[in-house]
């Protein structure tokens, strides 16, 4: 599953977060800021199988779509149609998402978008 917290405003984006964490009661938590990763990083992560078979929480700090390339885009609507049990929180710091873009369609479709 895919969660995109959209706003920013940094305190209500990690509030949000953390709720979401409590409630979500997973341990096995892994951080990525995207200004320092590119979008493949994370989907393989999100793909590698745990050795025990753990479910793995990612969250993306300082995500925006507008700086995804057409490229991340194609791996992320794939991987949109292909999601596994693990759980990849965004933290989107656009302004709003552009409702004419494909990626934006899939994202309030199939995933939780929720808007900060």
């Amino acid at each position: 599953m895919i969660y995109v917290f959209l706003g920013q405003d940094f305190n209500i984006l990690n509030k949000k977060v953390n709720e979401l964490i409590n409630k979500l009661n997973i341990d096995n938590i892994i951080k990525y800021d995207f200004s320092e990763s590119s979008i493949n990083e994370i989907l393989n992560e999100n793909n590698y199988i745990d050795l025990f078979n753990e479910k793995k929480l990612i969250i993306v700090s300082s995500f925006s779509l507008k700086k995804l390339k057409s490229e991340g885009e194609d791996l992320l609507l794939k991987y949109i149609d292909n999601m596994n049990d693990n759980i990849i929180i965004f933290k989107c710091i656009d302004e709003s998402l552009d409702e004419r873009k494909t990626l934006t369609k899939a994202l309030r479709n199939k995933c939780k978008v929720v808007e900060c």
